[in-house]
């Protein structure tokens, strides 16, 4: 009798050993591995879609210095001849890096000390990346063709200095620095260097046209 009561307490207490034993291994799931791969697969920061089609207005004052001095924009010489300018642009090459190849249309009213009309067609190059976190800078060169109404400002006297000069029809170069918020990818603020170019004599029989520093919005759809 002894010997079965000794028996049985000896079971007792190892199976009790066992549910104690049982109650200190941890329980491992899978779940918190799986959420983390969930998290790391989606990006935590997209980069924002940037329309293809633009519209701009853009206004400016014209230069009395050429090409490259005029990006000096405190130190160059100004006439009192103004541009108000419409452009429509789209982009039909687009790469996951950002360069984008598109064309322009633009119109514009140069106005003030003389008055006239000029049109312009391009072909446009850009790039866009990010600057200081939350802010795209986007460079743009525009090559193409211009032709104006008639002349006006330094046209004029540049015109008349060279032997068969032409300055009614000209290479357009417009050299661009557009910003936007990522918050507001649809639309940027730019400065653009409004230049009309013989490109030293190849065009026109002129070595540079005419040159406004200019700024305006975009809005890209």
């Amino acid at each position: 009798m002894r010997r079965s009561c000794g028996f049985g307490l000896v079971i007792l207490a190892f199976l009790a050993a066992l549910e104690a034993g049982a109650q200190e291994i941890p329980v491992v799931t899978a779940e918190p591995e799986a959420a983390g791969e969930v998290s790391a697969a989606l990006p935590a920061d997209p980069a924002p879609v940037i329309g293809r089609n633009s519209f701009s207005l853009m206004v400016g004052l014209y230069t009395t210095s050429f090409w490259a001095r005029s990006f000096s924009v405190n130190e160059v010489g100004y006439e009192p001849n103004f541009v108000i300018a419409l452009i429509s642009g789209r982009d039909l090459i687009t790469t996951p890096i950002g360069f984008r190849v598109g064309h322009e249309s633009g119109i514009a009213l140069r106005f003030g000390q003389d008055f006239s009309v000029e049109m312009w067609r391009a072909v446009t190059f850009s790039f866009g990346a990010r600057l200081l976190g939350r802010v795209m800078v986007t460079p743009q060169f525009a090559l193409g063709l211009s032709s104006v109404s008639n002349l006006i400002g330094v046209e004029r006297p540049r015109e008349a200095a060279e032997e068969d000069g032409d300055m009614s029809r000209l290479i357009y170069n417009g050299s661009q620095l557009a910003w936007l918020l990522e918050a507001f990818p649809f639309i940027e603020v730019f400065y653009r260097l409004h230049h009309r170019s013989g490109a030293l004599g190849f065009w026109g029989n002129v070595p540079d046209g005419h040159n406004a520093n200019a700024v305006g919005f975009q809005i890209r759809y």
